[in-house]
């Protein structure tokens, strides 16, 4: 089974985080949000426009697990080219190895 989707476990990294931070941050940032713009009220109701902030904040927190997808996509590139592809440790280690850690964010 593994041979069919190479970068398998970094799909899994990948979704598992990405969710799981998205929804955290987000209601993180919903809590501040009430706090900073209602008076400190931690059960207030934010305006539509505080909601889409709150979603595009956490969002944008929750890119930390990007080389996660760097991973998957080099391992499957490796795997579609007849390559081995090895582990997700070994795939972001070839990877900063060769571009250094921003090759993780490209």
């Amino acid at each position: 089974v593994a041979g069919f989707y190479p970068g398998g476990t970094a799909i899994a990294f990948r979704q598992a985080t990405n969710w799981a931070s998205r929804q955290g941050l987000t209601e993180f940032v919903r809590g501040r949000f009430k706090v900073a713009f209602h008076d400190g009220d931690v059960d207030a109701k934010l305006t539509r426009g505080q909601e889409v902030g709150a979603g595009i904040v956490g969002g944008t927190m929750a890119c930390w697990n990007h080389p996660f997808e760097v991973a998957r996509i080099e391992a499957q590139s490796r795997g579609n080219a007849g390559q081995p592809v090895g582990s997700m440790v070994s795939v972001m280690h070839d990877v900063v190895r060769a571009d250094g850690v921003g090759g993780l964010f490209r």
